[in-house]
C-alpha cells in the first residue's frame, strides 16, 4: 500500500492548525502509513509547541520560513521538498480531514498513475462567504464521529463544484480544462510528479491562482485529473477577505494568461471556472 505525505502551510493560525492536526489524529489508516508536514510562514504564535505537542501521535515534522510576506507557494514546495512517500497530498491549515481521507487518496493513487486528485471538501466557496454563519452553527453541535454523516444531508454546505461534477457523473478525466477546477486547498499528486514540474510557482506572493498554475503545468505533463465522489473533508469557517481576495486573484490571472497557452487559459479573465468546464466538456453541446 503506499505512503502519503501531507504537506500543511500554516500562519499565525494556531487553533486553526490544531483542528487540522485532531483530524489526522483520528485517520481509519495506522500512523506508519503517513506523515504530516508543517510548513511555518513565518508565525509568531504557538504553532512550533503545538507540533511538538503532536509529535506524541503523528509521524509529524515542523518547518520554519522568514516572514517575507505571503509566501504560500514556497511554503508548500518546502513541503514538497521534505516529503518522504510516495504520494503527497497538499492541504490547508484549517481544514479538518474526515477519519477516511487519507484511506481515499491512498486507494485513488494505488495505480501508480500521474494523477492530480481534487479533493471536495464541505464549505468551500470560491469567494462567497454565505453559508459560513450557518456552517459553523451546524458544526458547532456535531462531535467529530458524526460530523461528516451529519453534514452529508446539508447541500448546502457541499463543495461549490459538488454539483458540476455530479453532473458529468465525478468524471473530468476527458475534459482538457479540469485544471481549472483543482484548488490547493485539498489535492494529491505523486510527489515526483510535483517535483518533475518545479512544485508551485513562487511569484505568486498574494491570494490565489498559485494551484491553478501548477494544475496547468501538470495539464501539460500529461497528468490526468481525477476528483474524489465523497466529501471527506471541511473547510472550518474562519475569516477572510472577499474584496481584496477577488483583487488579488484578478492579478494573478494577467499573470497566468501571460505565461500559458492552454485549452481554457484566454477565458480566465471572463469567465468562471464552471462556464470554462462546460465549454470545454466534450460529452456536451456548445
Amino acid at each position: 500500500m503506499f505512503k502519503i505525505s501531507v504537506v500543511v502551510p500554516t500562519y499565525n493560525s494556531v487553533d486553526l492548525l490544531e483542528q487540522t492536526l485532531q483530524g489526522f489524529s483520528r485517520q481509519s489508516v495506522s500512523r506508519d502509513q503517513f506523515e504530516v508536514i508543517v510548513v511555518d510562514d513565518g508565525s509568531t504564535d504557538d504553532t512550533k509547541s503545538l507540533v511538538d505537542e503532536y509529535s506524541r501521535t503523528l509521524d509529524i515534522s515542523y518547518h520554519y520560513q522568514e516572514d517575507l510576506g505571503y509566501r504560500l507557494s514556497a511554503a508548500r514546495n518546502v513541503g514538497i521538498n521534505f516529503a518522504k512517500y510516495p504520494v503527497t497530498l497538499i492541504f490547508d491549515c484549517g481544514m479538518l480531514p474526515s477519519k477516511f481521507l487519507l484511506e481515499q487518496h491512498i486507494k485513488m493513487h494505488a495505480g501508480g498513475e500521474d494523477i492530480v486528485l481534487v479533493g471536495l471538501s464541505y464549505g468551500v466557496e470560491e469567494f462567497s462567504m454565505d453559508n459560513s454563519r450557518a456552517l459553523q452553527d451546524t458544526i458547532s453541535y456535531l462531535p467529530y464521529h458524526s460530523l461528516f454523516y451529519e453534514l452529508n444531508k446539508f447541500e448546502k454546505f457541499y463543495d461549490c463544484r459538488y454539483d458540476y461534477c455530479r453532473s458529468v457523473n465525478f468524471d473530468i478525466s476527458k475534459n482538457p480544462a479540469a485544471w481549472v477546477m483543482c484548488w490547493g486547498g485539498h489535492m494529491s499528486s505523486r510527489t515526483e510528479v510535483f517535483r518533475r514540474v518545479g512544485g508551485f510557482d513562487e511569484w505568486f506572493t498574494s491570494w490565489g491562482g498559485e494551484d491553478v498554475e501548477i494544475a496547468i503545468r501538470l495539464y501539460k505533463l500529461g497528468c490526468q485529473f481525477k476528483v474524489m465522489e465523497n466529501l471527506e473533508a471541511l473547510h472550518i469557517p474562519h475569516f477572510r477577505c472577499e474584496t481584496s481576495n477577488v483583487t488579488s486573484s484578478e492579478n494573478n490571472i494577467k499573470y497566468i494568461l501571460e505565461k500559458h497557452s492552454v485549452p481554457g487559459v484566454e477565458l480566465l479573465a471572463t469567465h468562471g471556472w464552471r462556464d470554462i468546464m462546460n465549454l470545454y466538456d466534450v460529452n456536451r453541446s456548445l
